[in-house]
């Protein structure tokens, strides 16, 4: 995939798919923001009702996995749909959500015409991780359902590369206002009420996270690059720390009384290397630390919900 400019001064169009769920409604938030417009797919009509309205958001709402209705066309797709549930659907559920549902949107880009789509892929794809250090070279082994389902996407999409150019990002967690699902969070939200936080691994380097900030500004800027065929890349944090610090971190912002406490494990702990996509496609994300303190002072106030 090149990462050229593209000479284009027009207000960007994307259709940012799974908008209802976290990641999706938070980069939908900051396109607007930013002044691009977007179509915000959901599968229930009341998922974008704390979205600011304004002529720049339209929404679709209609089921991703069945034939899909007539939209407009669009410079590009933020493709961040998915069945992501931590307790785990049956895999008929993550074949039918994830994988029949990206090929459903194939089908509509072709027919729309509608040639760039970013895919929010998963660290999950990797399975179980020995490396110390992920890279887009590290082997997936024994990935779950949810992982292959992940998987089977980004070779959809290769296979598409003829007609579609596309850009898979493997993610760890996502961060930002509200954020519930991450292990950062689950730390946070402990350290909120005080609880003690069991770690494993404390002095392994860590930068397993990005923020949704970071997603938002470089989607809109990759989508004004030149794209073409299908490339994959791992997204974490700038920076380093460990597991300990990095808890410390967040007790400390919170002003926490929790204790933490170092268990055996025989789990691999590993970071993320982003020299690939730091080097060909500019991704410039915060420091490690500068996130972790933004993340508590995004979460940690009397109206801030984290879960």
């Amino acid at each position: 995939m090149s990462a050229g400019r593209r000479d284009d001064s027009r207000v960007m169009h994307l259709l940012v798919t799974g908008a209802g769920g976290y990641v999706g409604r938070e980069l939908c938030r900051r396109f607007l923001d930013d002044g691009i417009t977007v179509t915000a797919a959901t599968r229930r009509d009341a998922a974008l009702r704390d979205l600011p309205a304004g002529d720049n958001l339209r929404h679709a709402v209609f089921d991703m996995a069945e034939p899909w209705p007539d939209l407009p066309a669009v410079d590009g797709v933020i493709h961040a749909g998915a069945q992501s549930r931590p307790d785990g659907p049956a895999v008929e559920t993550y074949m039918r959500d994830n994988v029949m549902a990206t090929g459903r949107l194939l089908t509509w880009m072709k027919t729309s015409g509608t040639k760039r789509v970013i895919f929010l892929s998963s660290i999950s794809v990797f399975g179980k991780i020995a490396a110390s250090r992920v890279d887009e070279t590290t082997p997936s082994v024994s990935a779950g359902a949810y992982g292959m389902s992940k998987h089977l996407c980004e070779m959809a999409l290769a296979e598409a590369s003829d007609t579609i150019a596309s850009l898979s990002v493997r993610l760890p967690g996502v961060l930002g206002p509200g954020a519930m699902t991450p292990w950062l969070a689950k730390v946070l939200d402990a350290a909120i009420r005080g609880a003690d936080i069991s770690i494993f691994n404390p002095d392994q380097p860590f930068n397993n996270a990005v923020h949704v900030d970071d997603l938002a500004k470089w989607f809109g800027a990759a989508m004004r690059r030149d794209m073409a065929g299908a490339d994959m890349l791992v997204l974490g944090a700038g920076g380093r720390t460990t597991v300990h610090e990095a808890v410390e971190t967040l007790i400390g912002r919170a002003g926490s009384s929790s204790t933490v406490r170092v268990e055996p494990s025989d789990r691999a702990s590993f970071s993320i290397d982003c020299t690939k996509a730091a080097g060909i496609y500019g991704y410039a994300p915060m420091d490690i630390d500068d996130m972790l303190r933004r993340f508590v002072s995004e979460n940690s106030s009397p109206d801030a919900h984290v879960a």
